[in-house]
């Protein structure tokens, strides 16, 4: 968090493109709520009974 802050006030953020970057965070944040609210796969289940 302190490295974003003092990128920001170095100005060294004016070349990243933050389209691409967000599209990222996206598709991670997408992925772990996948994976954490998926229903019980077959192994799964066969493990409980």
């Amino acid at each position: 968090m302190l490295s974003y802050y003092a990128s920001l006030l170095t100005g060294e953020t004016d070349e990243i493109k933050f389209d691409i970057k967000n599209w990222h965070l996206i598709e991670s944040a997408t992925l772990y709520i996948l994976l954490v609210f998926a229903p019980p796969s077959i192994f799964e289940l066969a493990v409980y009974m």
